[in-house]
């Protein structure tokens, strides 16, 4: 009632049928938003069909992905520019379109986090989308793994260019 809207509001969230995790984050925000008064009424949709309704915008009033990151990161707030080639929630924001190129573009490690973190917490305050709790990953090899420095992909999902670059230090290897 607070936020202007007295007698609750009704949406559609479409999420990915046939993906428990998704329907599970789902069956959870229909519990939870209808207690400030929000009914949530989920729409599953095969997974490349909800694909293609993201890229056209015809999902409905919102929908729900699986794609997470964290604040020493720019690939949530990549997501909420023009530089991404998809940006599923429509964001057009002067400060982020402004400082996502000067982020990604500083190389010194300390510099660009905190210039990460800047713009992820405004990208957050803005409210352009609403996060959902993501799974831990780790990022473990051994030492004698050599050039290699914490890449996950290169461009999407694609570990090949780091892997061609990693060498195992046998010497290292033996001695451990």
């Amino acid at each position: 009632a607070a936020a202007g809207y007295p007698d609750g509001f009704e949406i559609q969230l479409s999420l990915p049928s046939g993906e428990i995790d998704m329907e599970d984050m789902g069956a959870m925000i229909v519990e939870m938003w209808s207690k400030v008064g929000v009914k949530v009424n989920l729409n599953p949709v095969e997974t490349a069909a909800l694909h293609k309704a993201v890229g056209e915008y015809s999902y409905g009033d919102a929908y729900l992905s699986g794609y997470g990151g964290d604040v020493g990161e720019t690939g949530h707030i990549a997501r909420m520019t023009s530089h991404s080639g998809e940006n599923p929630s429509r964001v057009n924001d002067a400060y982020l379109e402004d400082m996502f190129p000067k982020v990604s573009a500083t190389v010194d490690y300390d510099d660009r986090i905190a210039k990460s973190k800047e713009m992820n917490l405004y990208g957050l305050e803005q409210v352009y989308q609403i996060g959902m709790p993501a799974a831990l990953g780790y990022h473990c090899w051994w030492p004698w793994l050599q050039n290699y420095y914490e890449e996950l992909d290169a461009a999407h999902l694609n570990p090949t260019p780091m892997i061609a670059r990693m060498w195992v230090d046998e010497g290292m290897k033996a001695n451990m």
